[in-house]
Formats: C-alpha cells, sequence, structure tokens
C-alpha cells in the first residue's frame, strides 16, 4: 500500500471549475448513452463527435482552472478508459465497431487502458500537490461509477477493486486534511453489475459528493426532458 505523500501548499480549485467536477458531464453522458432507450438510435460517428466536444471542453477548462497541463491529460486518460470500458460492455449498438477505434487509440494511441489506466493511477498517488489529488479524485470517481479494467471477470478481482477504492479514499480524505477529516467516514456499500449501481453507493464517500451531484442532476434533467418530448409527442 502506498503511503500518501504531504500535499504541498497549493490550493486546490474549487466549486465547478476543481477537476473532479469537470468530469461530470463525461460521466452524465456515458450513462445516459449506455442506459437510456432514447440513446440507442445513436450512430458511433455521432458519439464520437459528442465525446470529442466533451473532451476538448474538458481539457480547455481544466487549463483554465489552473492544472497543469500533466495533470489535466492524466484525469483525461481516466476518463477516456471510463468511456471505453462502459461502452464496449454495454448493449448500445456502436458497441460493435467501437473497438475499431476507441477514444484511446484516438487520444493517447493506447489500446491496453483496462491495464494503463491503473499505472497512471499510480503516477497520480505519487502527486504532491493539493491539484494531484484532485487528479487521484478523478480516477476514484471512475471506479466508483463502474470501471473495473484489470480487476473485471472474478469474484476476487472484484475484492481487490473495492480494496483499492477503500485506499484511495482513505488517501484523499488524509490529503484533503482537517476539512475531509470531519466528513463522515467512507462506507462502501456492496456495488451491483451495472452503472446505475456504482453511481447510487457512490455515496459512500462524501468526498465525492460535488462532483457526484452534478452528474446526478445533469443525468436527471436529459431524462426529464426526453420524458417531457415523449409526452408532448404523443398529444395530436
Amino acid at each position: 500500500m502506498n503511503a500518501a505523500p504531504a500535499v504541498a501548499a497549493a490550493a486546490p480549485a474549487t466549486g465547478a471549475t476543481a477537476l473532479p467536477d469537470l468530469c461530470a458531464k463525461c460521466f452524465a453522458y456515458t450513462l445516459w448513452l449506455v442506459q437510456a432507450p432514447s440513446a440507442q438510435s445513436l450512430d458511433v460517428r455521432s458519439v464520437h463527435q459528442r465525446y470529442d466536444e466533451l473532451l476538448r471542453e474538458f481539457d480547455a477548462d481544466g487549463r483554465r482552472a489552473g492544472y497543469e497541463v500533466a495533470q489535466v491529460r492524466l484525469a483525461m486518460f481516466a476518463l477516456v478508459a471510463f468511456i471505453d470500458e462502459l461502452v464496449l460492455t454495454s448493449t448500445h449498438p456502436v458497441k460493435k465497431t467501437w473497438s475499431d477505434q476507441p477514444l484511446q487509440l484516438t487520444y493517447f494511441n493506447e489500446n491496453s487502458a483496462g491495464e494503463e489506466f491503473y499505472v497512471r493511477l499510480e503516477a497520480a498517488r505519487r502527486g504532491e500537490s493539493a491539484r494531484d489529488v484532485d487528479v487521484q479524485e478523478a480516477f476514484y470517481l471512475c471506479l466508483s461509477l463502474g470501471f473495473h479494467g484489470r480487476y473485471a471477470g472474478s469474484s476476487r478481482a472484484e475484492k481487490q477493486r473495492r480494496s483499492l477504492m477503500e485506499q484511495l479514499a482513505a488517501e484523499i480524505r488524509s490529503r484533503r486534511g482537517a476539512a475531509a477529516a470531519s466528513l463522515s467516514p467512507h462506507a462502501l456499500r456492496p456495488l451491483g453489475d451495472h452503472p446505475g449501481d456504482q453511481l447510487r453507493h457512490v455515496w459512500g464517500v462524501p468526498l465525492v459528493i460535488g462532483a457526484v451531484l452534478v452528474v446526478l442532476l445533469v443525468v436527471w434533467n436529459i431524462l426529464l426532458y426526453q420524458a417531457a418530448a415523449t409526452a408532448a409527442a404523443s398529444f395530436p
């Protein structure tokens, strides 16, 4: 288990400019894409185009918020690995051709993100600034919302993944200092098999409530809009 380095005196970004919160749009779109019936009609080109817009926005917003390029790229890799895995393990029609051009290949010339995710997570854990903790939290969010990578396919692997998540949560709380320590303890509940299960159970970690609240609000607004549109279409 890695010993968490002391956080250097560099103020983290706050509110909607904090790196974990900047991940919210990608999380929301991905969860909607793999779960909403209305998303089934989207073709791979339009989905890739939307992700290109979201990732460019994430990159620009992260740099504008004062994060180093390397920090933004680390968090973006986590997002891309999360997106690729959720799409490829979904029932969405685009999964049939997604493996031909996954986002990890497009943006990082990488084709083994399931393993590389954890290599880059270790790099984030070695960071010493407050903003490096934000990067670590972005990786934690990806795990909380359903990313498995190397920890897939068996109950033993899932147990290892949960153990890692518990370690990460403890490290983040410790490195955040007094403010994080005053929050309620991390209590990871059993995770289900679908992204929605991870979304519901992530509430066990107060550190990520801000980012997950944004995800929930965005997804909820999307679903409300779709329901309203469907209802309106049913009237002459």
